[in-house]
């Protein structure tokens, strides 16, 4: 459970996260690439499993090769993925990214209270902050990187 939204010019993402046994601690869930910013909400492990993938590749191969070990009963992270210098954000989809069609996004548990608040003329960064209000599942310091001047 999570919230990560992308306003056109910064990706935010909460910290909260949940073990199985319900004990709750805070680490990222932005993670850094040559040449893009992801974020993930979902269970870690599938997230890191990804990651441990594509970690070195640049945008164009990520955009090329999607998730490469992907299959759906077994890993179906929601990823929110920037290339760095552009407004343009995509979503996981089926192992694949596909664009989004608008100029704002958000995935995970507060997504709904992330959008509305983008869509309301909040950044990315008091999105995550309002999601975190409404949704149980989203806590902790909320980290912002802007990836458009």
């Amino acid at each position: 459970m999570t919230t990560i939204a992308f306003d056109g010019k910064t990706i935010a993402a909460d910290t909260l996260h949940e073990d199985n046994y319900g004990l709750f601690d805070h680490a990222s869930k932005l993670y850094f690439g040559n040449d893009f910013v992801a974020g993930g909400a979902g269970m870690q492990h599938h997230m890191l499993k990804w990651w441990k993938q594509v970690k070195s590749m640049t945008f164009d191969d990520v955009m090329d090769h999607g998730y490469p070990d992907y299959e759906k009963a077994e890993n179906d992270p929601a990823i929110l993925l920037v290339q760095l210098g552009t407004s343009q954000a995509f979503k996981h989809a089926g192992g694949f990214f596909v664009p989004v069609g608008r100029s704002f996004h958000a995935v995970g548990s507060g997504r709904d209270f992330a959008l509305a608040a983008m869509f309301l003329g909040k950044t990315a960064n008091e999105a995550v902050m309002l999601a975190a209000e409404f949704d149980n599942g989203t806590g902790g310091i909320v980290e912002a990187v802007e990836v458009r001047p």
